[in-house]
């Protein structure tokens, strides 16, 4: 028993270490970015993608704005609190305008999706 006390403390404390670690250095992280298409004549939005990356999600984010018909684009960073709960209570169509069909599919080659 007297081993084991240190090995957990061990355990633990590397545990905390590491977490604290990875909040420090903030790196990539799979999907933390959702690009949504608002429709600009229609209450519809349509889900696009996802990026791991803050530029990649603003070239994509601008890609649609610029090069979409129907759509406006929306970026929101799903690790801030105020911009997932917007995103989740969005109503998301499952179809989009043949239109921007071509536009969607490069805004999802952006993000590696």
């Amino acid at each position: 028993m007297k081993y084991l006390t240190p090995i957990l403390y061990g355990i633990i404390i590397g545990h905390w270490l590491l977490n604290v670690k990875g909040r420090l250095t903030p790196g990539k992280t799979p999907g933390r970015y959702a690009i949504v298409g608002m429709h600009s004549s229609k209450e519809e939005f349509i889900f696009v993608g996802q990026c791991d990356g803050r530029e990649q999600a603003i070239k994509a984010t601008n890609y649609l704005e610029d090069n979409s018909m129907f759509y406006i684009a929306l970026c929101y960073d799903l690790y801030d609190p105020a911009d997932r709960a917007e995103f989740e209570s969005k109503n998301y169509a499952a179809l989009h305008e043949y239109e921007d069909d071509l536009c969607i599919q490069e805004v999802k080659r952006i993000c590696g999706s």
